[in-house]
């Protein structure tokens, strides 16, 4: 969850090579924006905005304003297409298909990075509009993700059985991942309202696994080897469905009549 291939720093700097082509920008500033592309690239996306100001305001104004050119038939195209190539679902909530791009710096503030591919981040349209502008210091980078988000357990998921179904309550465990990245997890989450949401998509999920599971004792005996293909499939180490399951295993416990409750509850 929240972890995508990063774009390849040498596909940004041809990129503005290419703006230069297009007449979007100077030439006089094609070294000062790729020295902003490289110094995005080697801060892990810590700039400021002074930095990004290094831009004259009119290039970066330019820069803006022909960001519309990468939507589909337009000389931009190329960059969108390049940055959904490998994405499935959306890195924020991990339940919807992409369908639109988030400047990871807003830019309507950050003029100069509107067409860095490094800052372009493909994200569902839900998601998308609830991060909005928002204060970056919030959010995690999808392409510069703190390591400790892939090593480490800290989406976890509490699974209870009641008369209305099956209930699950998930929540980012404290103490596991430093604490401005665990503040960052959980303002993101929120921003999203990906609590909901979730909740909204695991009848469904659950569905899809117990297609193959046909009893109580079964489900027992394969949610250990199911959380173990699940947490080896790039970026499903925290994936919400990983979670799912790692709670399934815990609330079954190798209890044959809880797990035969839990498949009575989601087969309705």
């Amino acid at each position: 969850m929240w972890i995508l291939p990063k774009p390849s720093l040498s596909d940004a700097l041809n990129d503005v090579d290419e703006f230069e082509r297009l007449n979007i920008i100077p030439k006089t500033e094609t070294d000062p924006l790729k020295a902003l592309t490289k110094l995005y690239d080697t801060s892990s996306a810590q700039v400021t905005l002074s930095q990004v100001n290094t831009i004259t305001s009119n290039v970066a104004q330019q820069i803006h304003d022909a960001y519309d050119e990468t939507y589909e038939n337009k000389s931009l195209y190329y960059i969108r297409d390049d940055l959904n190539k490998s994405v499935v679902k959306c890195p924020y909530c991990e339940i919807n298909e992409c369908e639109s791009l988030d400047h990871f710096f807003p830019k309507s503030k950050y003029k100069a990075l509107a067409l860095c591919r490094l800052n372009l981040v493909p994200m569902c349209t839900k998601c998308n509009g609830n991060k909005a502008a928002k204060n970056v210091s919030g959010f995690i980078h999808s392409y510069y993700p703190d390591v400790t988000l892939n090593s480490k357990v800290f989406f976890k998921c509490s699974v209870r059985v009641c008369s209305c179904g099956l209930s699950c309550i998930f929540f980012v465990a404290p103490n596991v991942l430093p604490k401005n990245i665990e503040k960052a997890v959980n303002n993101q989450i929120n921003a999203v309202d990906l609590k909901a949401r979730l909740n909204k998509a695991i009848i469904p999920f659950l569905k899809t696994i117990f297609i193959t599971i046909f009893s109580a004792k079964a489900l027992v005996q394969g949610l250990p080897r199911l959380i173990a293909e699940f947490e080896n499939q790039p970026g499903f180490y925290n994936h919400w469905q990983t979670a799912v399951l790692r709670g399934l295993d815990k609330k079954i416990n190798g209890n044959v009549a809880v797990a035969q409750q839990i498949i009575d509850a989601v087969k309705g």
